[in-house]
């Protein structure tokens, strides 16, 4: 943690690495939320590598003539007190104690993209505290991730989030590969990257198109994209009635506010 210091501690405001980003409607979304969570400090990964936009870099990055680099920054949000470097040496260091009082404060991580359009990457926050227990809401499809800071292990529950990337991964792209992290007990198991997905869909059902840069999936192509997860997708377009009752079998409304098993339904 000496030398070059690639851990760099920042207080959660107006200029932390967030904030300096060029603002949007999902960067401040994610500004008001980690308010919210009380995050008083960020440590920042100056070089980090992520699975993800290591797979977008060599499906398409890599050959753009605007010279994009392979390398990520992560940013990890704790509420307070304020973090200290000291605090952060001895947890590294083993100290149980301070480690188990980082953890306590962990609300989870942002991964930065070297993409000026689409920098928000692999993000996975903390639940926000429930206001309406008696409506609670349905957090089955979250799971537990754990995080490698300089030897450091911190865990957060909640499910992985990025923006879409028309370059490589445009919205249903984005939505197949977060229903496969929802679908998984944990990283060790196969989630396939937004380029995977992308070149899965395009395998079968490519209908002419190009592949990359994406600038979305149709049905089918999401189809075949889960088929080649080993899913069985199912496509229901409108609303189906049943002859002589009044109550439709399946209908879009009633569909989204149910809690489903992790399967495609197009609607």
């Amino acid at each position: 943690m000496h030398g070059a210091r690639p851990l760099l501690i920042h207080a959660f405001g107006s200029s932390d690495p967030l904030a300096l980003l060029s603002q949007c409607q999902q960067i401040q979304y994610l500004r008001g939320y980690l308010a919210d969570l009380g995050a008083i400090s960020v440590l920042e990964e100056q070089n980090y590598f992520d699975r993800d936009y290591l797979s977008e870099f060599s499906s398409f990055y890599s050959i753009s003539t605007s010279g994009y680099p392979n390398v990520c920054r992560r940013l990890h949000f704790f509420s307070g007190p304020e973090l200290l470097r000291t605090e952060l040496e001895d947890a590294v260091s083993g100290s149980e104690q301070a480690s188990s009082k980082l953890q306590s404060r962990y609300l989870g991580f942002i991964v930065l993209r070297p993409i000026p359009h689409a920098p928000l990457g692999r993000t996975v926050l903390k639940w926000y505290t429930d206001l309406t227990p008696k409506t609670p809401r349905v957090v089955d499809p979250s799971r537990t991730y754990w995080c490698n800071v300089a030897g450091l292990k911190l865990k957060v529950i909640g499910l992985a989030w990025q923006q879409q990337d028309t370059g490589v991964g445009a919205c249903a792209t984005i939505g197949v590969w977060t229903m496969m992290h929802s679908s998984a007990f944990d990283d060790s198991h196969a989630i396939p990257t937004t380029a995977e997905i992308t070149r899965s869909a395009h395998e079968r059902a490519s209908l002419g198109g190009r592949m990359f840069p994406s600038s979305g999936l149709t049905l089918y192509q999401i189809a075949e994209a889960i088929k080649a997860l080993n899913l069985s997708p199912v496509i229901v377009e409108g609303n189906l009635s049943i002859p002589g009752q009044d109550n439709p079998a399946f209908d879009k409304a009633r569909f989204c506010a149910t809690d489903v098993t992790p399967v495609l339904a197009a609607v």
